[in-house]
Formats: structure tokens, sequence, C-alpha cells
């Protein structure tokens, strides 16, 4: 999302034409037009100067409980908290991975055979990609005629409520509370969009089921400064003898959410690991790539098997499989081996035999911008949403591996490239420290923004909360960063540059400022001496890292002809030479998950959903690891 390309004058003129005299529009099915319906939804944004107002005033660490507000506007659009208990929904927070299990509990349960709705955020390219049926995005047709349905209610109720209409992230929620309600959906699936307490999503009274993600320090400014302070939010979400699960956590994130969920009188467990489960001798396989994704896999299976035993108890009988006993285990995420017998962790549910179906629904789950990767032509783009120093360490682990496994199957030399930009109150040394173990040949700083004009923006993907000024500070400030590790890590880079050791697929373990494909120079033959000068200066002058003001000029400094769908870029700085003579470039984008959403945006739109991209034409080539 980004901070330009869509005229904000268009958005208020909408609003008025729907809101004036609080008059309201055709109720007709079909009479709407999709983006007539995001430019609306779009003026429900905070912008960037109340939001700074907001955050300058207010206590950090100390979230405001908004929920009779939400309940309200609940009521506004015609609903009742009794109408969601309707919905038998799995409520999910965390701060890492709840997506992953969201869209896991969605496929899985979809392949039972029920009718799935799912609500997530952000979103990548589309808007409407939030609230999906059946695993896909609803229609833009739908999505105009929900839209509008609720917003009306809204605008007649609108006066008599000292003129409050829900922003942005409410909307949305109470929209999608209506269309599910709507579609009669068998299970809703509800990601908790920040913290959990707090969270709009909370007004839920009776889920079927809780699950609460890897904990980690993100939205510190809202949720708190330490992971026990973030913990007390994220396990708010738990109800009073409803089931709840969650994942190793570090010691004090665990006490916490134990504690927690007595305090609100919810049967909490924690998840197995996934070797635990009895998969009938089968491998297991998994729609996501990546081993970070296991943890995400066992809460999801404890999910979808307590939903189902709730409320479809005669569908699936389940085994048990033999298992230690509660009392003697413990569930910490802690590198200090010592902590795992102690005896104050909390019970472990029971693993079972899974079912094939459930097997099947992790093998085809599909969660786009989530360590995905996209070969086209001579590039290879390495999809990752992380946003937290865990997440971005589990993103390196992924990246490593099967950046190094295609690289061994190249012919000739491959070339690793970083496009980068965090956002929120996130600390971005802690993001691109770990980063710099990759050692890129050359790493590229942009905003959320896909294009330099408003053509290749939508108004999807506009962000009123910041600005591009902002946005290119911020990118400056992380280039600044990247440099000033880059000149802690050169000395020892050297050093191992200089011994002439070699990866496995060749390439130097050379500082990314001398990094080239050496060949032996005749000191004899002065043409060779010439060259050799020559290589050299260019070298020195060619910069490694740089700011570009969006992500198409960013990938096309990176990866130029070698992708030929690619935009070329008029005045680029000159490019790297590892990136000129190699025969592939490998692309990390990470940092910020709207980022990816503009990457997606760029390659191709029809990542979002993996049913369009199999129906879509060309070369390009999804790879699930």
């Amino acid at each position: 999302m980004h901070g330009r390309g869509f005229c904000l004058k268009k958005c208020h003129k909408i609003l008025q034409r729907l809101s004036r005299d609080n008059k309201m529009l055709s109720t007709e099915p079909n009479s709407y037009h999709y983006q007539e319906a995001v430019s609306a939804l779009n003026t429900l944004q905070t912008n960037s100067q109340v939001l700074d107002k907001i955050r300058k005033d207010k206590q950090p660490g100390s979230p405001t409980n908004n929920l009779p507000t939400v309940v309200n506007f609940l009521q506004r659009a015609e609903m009742s908290l009794d109408d969601l208990d309707k919905l038998k929904i799995i409520h999910v927070s965390g701060t890492k991975g709840k997506g992953s299990v969201c869209a896991l509990c969605e496929s899985i349960l979809r392949s039972c055979g029920f009718k799935t709705g799912f609500y997530s955020s952000p979103h990548l390219v589309e808007v409407r990609e939030r609230i999906r049926i059946n695993g896909q995005p609803i229609s833009k047709q739908s999505f105009a005629d929900t839209l509008f349905t609720v917003y009306n209610r809204l605008v007649a109720t609108k006066e008599q409520c000292n003129g409050e209409m829900p922003a942005y992230f409410r909307f949305l929620t109470i929209m999608a509370f209506h269309l599910f309600l709507q579609e009669k959906v068998d299970v809703a699936i509800i990601e908790v969009g920040l913290g959990g307490a707090y969270d709009c999503t909370n007004i839920i009274k009776n889920p079927v089921v809780v699950g609460i993600t890897s904990l980690g320090l993100d939205h510190i400014r809202v949720l708190g400064d330490t992971i026990g302070k973030i913990a007390w939010q994220k396990a708010g979400i738990c109800k009073p003898n409803h089931p709840a699960f969650t994942v190793p956590q570090p010691q004090d994130g665990m006490n916490v959410i134990f504690q927690r969920a007595n305090e609100l009188k919810a049967n909490i467990h924690c998840s197995p690991k996934i070797s635990d489960y009895d998969f009938k001798g089968r491998p297991l396989k998994l729609g996501l790539a990546g081993k970070h994704q296991h943890v995400n896999a066992s809460l999801a299976l404890q999910l979808c098997r307590t939903w189902v035993q709730e409320t479809h108890p005669d569908l699936i009988k389940f085994e048990d499989v033999e298992f230690e006993p509660e009392c003697k285990r413990t569930c910490v995420d802690s590198e200090d081996t010592s902590d795992t017998p102690r005896s104050w962790g909390m019970p472990v549910i029971q693993p079972f035999v899974v079912p094939q179906v459930f097997m099947q629904g992790l093998q085809d789950c599909y969660w786009a911008g989530r360590t995905q990767t996209f070969k086209r032509e001579n590039a290879t783009y390495y999809l990752d949403g992380a946003h937290t120093p865990r997440s971005i360490q589990a993103c390196i682990d992924w990246f490593t591996e099967v950046a190094e496994d295609e690289a061994n199957n190249i012919d000739g030399l491959v070339a690793k490239a970083l496009v980068f930009n965090s956002t929120g109150d996130r600390k971005d040394s802690a993001l691109i420290s770990p980063l710099m173990t990759c050692k890129f040949d050359a790493v590229a700083f942009c905003p959320n923004i896909v294009t330099s004009d408003t053509s290749g923006n939508s108004a999807d993907q506009t962000n009123y909360n910041t600005t591009l000024s902002k946005q290119l500070s911020r990118c400056h400030g992380n280039n600044a960063i990247y440099e000033s590790l880059l000149k802690t890590t050169d000395t020892v880079s050297h050093c191992i540059g200089n011994s002439g050791e070699k990866r496995s697929n060749g390439n130097s373990f050379q500082t990314l400022d001398t990094q080239f494909h050496e060949k032996h120079i005749d000191v004899t033959n002065t043409e060779d001496v010439r060259k050799k000068h020559v290589m050299d200066s260019k070298e020195a002058f060619v910069k490694n890292n740089a700011v570009f003001q969006c992500i198409s000029s960013a990938m096309w400094w990176l990866v130029g002809i070698k992708d030929s769908k690619l935009e070329p870029l008029q005045d680029s700085p000159a490019i790297p030479i590892k990136l000129e003579n190699a025969v592939h470039v490998q692309v990390l984008v990470t940092g910020s998950l709207h980022l990816v959403g503009g990457a997606v945006k760029l390659l191709d739109p029809n990542l979002t959903t993996m049913q369009n991209l199999e129906k879509a034409n060309g070369n390009s080539e999804l790879q699930r690891i």
C-alpha cells in the first residue's frame, strides 16, 4: 500500500455522493461498481496527520477498549452479537503465523466439504482478498453490493450517532460478518487484526475454538514492549468454557497466556510437535513452504479437529496417538534446553491419527506472499511478508535453503538481491541486521508503491495512513543502516574472501563491494592489464545498494533484461557488476506484506490465488517447496 497514486478528492466526491443529505443509493443488486466501493471505503481511512496526532497523544502500550463502539456499529448494520454465534467461528490471534494458521484451517475444512468464510488482513493486491468464500476472494460485484448495503445502513443511523462512522478495518470486519451470515457459511475463520483483547474482531462471544500463534515483539507502541504484555493482549480472545490452543512460546509469554486463559475460564492447551502426529506412514506435505510452517500446521490440526468434534461430532472418528501424559510435559520455546523438563509448563494436547481429508487440506493450502517462489525467464522472486525479527529469521532460513538448491542446478553465475521496506513502529536495524548473513550482491530500498506514476497504482493499494515523503525518508534511513552494517561486516568478509574460499555453488565469499567472477590476469599482457584496470575502476564507482521511489524501479535495477516483462527504467543507477554478469538473479522481497503485495501486483496479480494462476497464460512458474 502507498501514499500516492489515487486522487483523494475523487474519494471525497464519491463519499459526498453517497451521504449527501443522508440519502442512500439504490439497493438493487449489481447497481454498484467495484472501484466506487473501494473509493468509498478509502474515505474511512485515517489520514497521516490525524494518525500522527493520535500516536503523539496516546500513552504507549495502552490500547483502548473500543469494543462497545464496534458492537454499536454492528447493531446499526442490523446485526446482533447473537447472530455471530451462527457463524461457528475459529478465532486466531498471534504475532506471526496467524494468517497461515487461518489459511491452513480454511483449506482443511473446505477439503472436508464445508462451506468456508475466511476474513484476514492485510490484502496484497485487491481489498476483496480479505473476505473469502471457499478459499476465493469474493467477486468484485459481491464486494460492491455488500459494502454499500452495510454502508447505507450506517449512513441511515449516522445523525443520531453524532455522525460517527467506523474506520477502515472496523467497517471491513462488520462487512465480513454480514456477508458470512448472508452466505450461510458452515464455518467462519477470523484472523485478529491487531492484538486481541481490544481488537474489533473480539466482539465475538462464543467462538467454537480459539488459537494463539507464535508471539514476538511487534506493534509495541500499541501492545506493549515486552512479550508478557503482548501475550496478555493476544490471549484476550479466549472465552469462558471454550477450548483454546497455542504453540510453543518464550517462557514469559507462555506463563501469561496460561494465566490469562485461566482468568477468562478457557480450557487451553499447547499443540504438540508435528512429528508427534500419525500420518499413516505418508510424508507430511504442506502447501506452505518453510520448516517454521510445521508449528502452524500442528495448531491448525488441533483447531480443525476441535471444530469438527464440537460442531459435527459424528462426522470423523478421531484416533489419539500414544503419547506421554500431559502432566509430564511442558512447552517452552527456548534455546535453553534446560527449560524443557520444568513442570510449570502448560499441558500439551494429545496428537492424533491425521485423517486423509485433513492431509489433503494441508497439502492444498495456498497462501500468497508467504514463503512464495515465482520464477520467470532468468529471474526467480522469493516473496515473504516477514516483518518481525523472528519471522525474518524464518524467512532467511527458507530463502537460504531454496535459493541454494536452485543455484546448484543453474549452469553459470547466480546473483542474489534484496528488495526491502518496513512499516509501523518496528526497529528496522533488528530486521536488516540478520539479512546481512545472506550476503546479497545488491540491495534496493523502496516504498510500498508499485510505479512512479498513477497508472500502475490502484485505489485498492492506496494508504492515507502515511505519505510518500515519510516512506522515502524511512527507506533512506534503512539504506544508512545497511551501509553501516556493511562496514561492520566488511572486515570479516574481506578476510574470508582473501583466503579464496568458495561457496558450494561457486559464489565467492568476498564483500559486496569487491565480489566479482575473477579471471587470471597476465601482467605481461598490456591489454589484460588495461581491461583489469577498467574493471576495477568500474566496480569502484558502482554501488551495490540504492533507494528507489517505487517497486518497479527497484526490480528493473536488480533484474533488468533477465525478465523481459519488467518495464525498463530510465536514468537508473549503474547496474551492479555481479548482477550484470550473472546468468540468473534471485530476488528476495521482504520486510512488509504491503511491499510483497506491490511486488505481486507488478509481477502477476494472479499470484494472489492459485486457482487463477493455474489458468494464467505465459511462462511464469509457481513453485511450492
